[in-house]
């Protein structure tokens, strides 16, 4: 008994010694890794179930995570005397994790990044490697294999720490320094060495390289659509089943960050299947893996080691169906020096036997021994039977399901739907939107709280130049910090020509580049005549294909910035442009001349299916000028902060003010009064009334010991 009461005093004290860390701990099954057993038994019909702890509520994924406690841990540790303990990483526990499996593990990390082991930082060695502990940066860092044998543990995941042991050894820690600053490569998850398949080949198919790979360590975001296909169609043409390919491709999918839904795997298993249906119909033999490139398709032969892309693909009166092809091999016999110098691009029409036939002799001049008359004759039969059929037919029940009111940032930008911001000019709409940019890409908090997820961020300017946006980007965060978090905006110039015309090579980048949001700026330019109908509806046509989430930033009418009533306001002082987006956002700055800090008020004018936000205020504190490389700070705020003064009289709407103070928690009417001292009393009580049938709920509480009438904002619930 004596021996027991020491072994819990010291698991005791270990485990409290976590908490005093701020790590966030929980149980785990003896000898495991699994989240501990609380109940099991025996179901109605005779199957084993086992209820496992919920380890997930201790993480940010949850909304808010709950904390362990010290008593609680004291209590778990009565109750599952045996367990194992597991850490939660991430932000909640200020913890990165780089785990190392074995010897292989340590020998990839010497090869890619040998100054690991001269870290001084906090190690746990476990039974079949080693815990490399790092703070974490404060935005989101995703955990996935990383190198050979080596994992990220962060976000959303956890490891099992000491006094915990399996059956191959226990977990001990070899250092006791604090976590180092976690490594910049680790933050923008950047894989780099060589990543392999350590299992042996299977000795009843050689499977390529790549094949391997992704079975092993998933996709990344952007990559998932198009290596599913490239998967997909690769088991196919060795003629397995449809539910086979998505049996062996389940752990496929569920390595993908995010983890790729099993029914879309469905559908671009239906997708394939129906493709190669299709090829062997048109007498096509060596069916190519088809896979989408965003602007068209690739078709691979990878026994020959040739692969053709097309694009730009139309359908002309005299030529039938054209568009854009190019030729590459992955094969260094034919001594072509660079992949892309192989044939092309060049315009091609491929219902035409003249064209094929030059195609056919260009590629034997070049590359002489493979079957080009073949390879030719099959592409042109696939690229027009799969153009004349179109878009693929959908079993409903399989299709990805749209998310109600996503958000990429709440409440500012809808995650897949556009949205759009307008204002006067000069109103610091693209600042902002660097600013959330910014924010999506690292998922840091700027002082606006985090992103829900982190979005890939492409900046599609018509208006400034790419040196004017870099120096903001300087004042939201540091050069350094740029590249150690990964800030990875990517900025094209689009002056010139409409968003239409260069939607090809924008959905191009969008699909090399994994882009999963896109920003606008600003409206006129990018849709060619901003008054005319007609270009309004082709405008939102082209970002609908882009299959992206995207902001709009518009200005108003002279009309608008001189009206006095701001909610009547609209994009370009028309109604299409709000109708054809799917959240509508007003903007006002306000600031004092020779003043280094100004307020942005976002007024929410639309939203589909959902209800509006109440009025957001934004403050910007500028450096001053004589400090360089100074950053802004951003923060909301109250609209008692702005004086009536600085906004004027065509300044933020009584109404909206209101709401803005009331929107956290329910004031009294001297509460209200006292925080929009311009506001004449009675006038403060008149709007009250009025906003109380639709904008504002009414209640009576005690307050000091008086019955007390308090103002809230009414929510769909009031």
């Amino acid at each position: 008994m004596e021996n027991l009461s020491v072994d819990i005093a010291s698991i005791t004290e270990t485990l409290h010694g976590y908490i005093d860390r701020g790590w966030n701990i929980f149980p785990v099954e003896p000898n495991g890794k699994r989240p501990v057993v609380i109940s099991s038994g025996m179901n109605g019909d005779g199957t084993p179930y086992e209820n496992r702890f919920k380890w997930s509520i201790y993480t940010e994924k949850s909304g808010k995570a709950q904390r362990s406690t010290k008593e609680q841990v004291s209590r778990w540790i009565l109750e599952f005397p045996d367990c194992n303990w597991g850490v939660v990483c991430g932000r909640v526990s200020n913890l990165v994790v780089v785990d190392i499996d074995g010897t292989e593990g340590i020998q990839s990390v010497r090869e890619t990044h040998p100054e690991l082991e001269k870290t001084s930082t906090l190690i746990q060695r476990s039974p079949n490697g080693l815990h490399m502990f790092f703070a974490h940066p404060g935005v989101i860092v995703k955990g996935f294999p990383i190198l050979h044998k080596v994992d990220i543990k962060a976000d959303g995941g956890y490891i099992v720490v000491a006094p915990s042991k399996t059956a191959s050894g226990s977990y001990k820690f070899a250092t006791s320094v604090a976590p180092a600053q976690c490594p910049g490569w680790v933050v923008r998850g950047e894989r780099s060495g060589k990543i392999t398949d350590p299992a042996p080949p299977d000795p009843s198919e050689r499977r390529p390289a790549w094949v391997s790979t992704l079975l092993t360590h998933g996709s990344a975001s952007g990559r998932r659509n198009a290596d599913a296909a490239r998967l997909v169609g690769y088991f196919s043409s060795h003629d397995l089943k449809p539910d086979v390919i998505e049996s062996i491709l389940l752990s496929w999918a569920e390595r993908c960050q995010p983890p790729f839904e099993q029914r879309e795997l469905r559908v671009v298993i239906r997708s394939v299947s129906s493709y190669r249906q299709m090829a062997k119909a048109r007498g096509v033999v060596d069916i190519p893996i088809m896979t989408s490139t965003g602007v068209g398709w690739n078709f691979s032969w990878d026994a020959l080691q040739i692969s053709i892309d097309v694009s730009r693909l139309v359908e002309s009166t005299r030529w039938g169906v054209v568009g854009e092809v190019q030729v590459y091999t992955s094969s260094a016999a034919f001594g072509i020096s660079n992949k892309n110098d192989v044939y092309g691009p060049i315009d091609y029409a491929f219902k035409s036997a003249q064209a094929q036939s030059q195609m056919i002799n260009a590629l034997e001049a070049k590359m002489n021994g493979l079957p080009w008359s073949q390879i030719v004759t099959d592409f042109s039969r696939l690229v027009v039977s799969q153009f004349n059929k179109g878009n693929e037919w959908l079993l409903l029940r399989d299709a990805p399901r749209a998310i109600a009111h996503g958000y990429a940032f709440r409440p500012f930008l809808l995650a897949k739907e556009p949205t759009l911001w307008f204002s006067a000019g000069g109103g610091m709409k693209s600042y902002l939107a660097l600013l959330l940019a910014t924010m999506m890409e690292t998922g840091m908090d700027c002082g606006l709280g985090p992103p829900l997820v982190r979005n890939h961020v492409a900046y599609l300017d018509w208006e400034w130049d790419v040196g004017q946006h870099a120096k903001r980007l300087d004042a939201i965060i540091s050069p350094s910090d740029q590249e150690r978090l990964g800030v990875n905006i990517f900025y094209r110039h689009c002056g010139g020509r409409p968003l239409r015309l260069q939607i090809a090579e924008i959905k191009r980048m969008i699909a090399e580049e994994g882009i999963t949001y896109v920003i606008i700026d600003s409206a006129s330019p990018a849709c060619g005549r901003a008054s005319d109908n007609d270009e309004i509806v082709a405008f939102f046509q082209a970002i609908s294909e882009l299959r992206v989430g995207s902001l709009i930033l518009a200005h108003v009418t002279k009309f608008d910035r001189q009206n006095a009533d701001e909610a009547t306001a609209t994009a370009f002082g028309g109604v299409q442009w709000e109708n054809q987006s799917r959240s509508t956002w007003n903007l006002k700055k306000i600031q004092e001349e020779g003043s280094s800090v100004a307020h942005i008020v976002l007024t929410h004018q639309k939203v589909n299916g959902g209800m509006l936000h109440p009025p957001v205020c934004i403050r910007f504190q500028f450096p001053e000028e004589n400090i360089e490389e100074g950053r802004i700070a951003v923060s909301f705020a109250s609209p008692g902060e702005i004086s009536m003064e600085t906004s004027g009289p065509s300044g933020i709407p009584a109404r909206d003010q209101i709401k803005m103070l009331v929107r956290n928690q329910p004031l009294t009417i001297d509460d209200i009064a006292d925080a929009l001292p311009n506001i004449p009393h009675q006038t403060l009580i008149g709007t009250l009334r009025s906003m109380e049938s639709k904008s504002l709920v009414r209640t009576v509480r005690s307050v000091n010991g008086s019955m007390t009438e308090v103002w809230g904002l009414r929510t769909s619930a009031s």
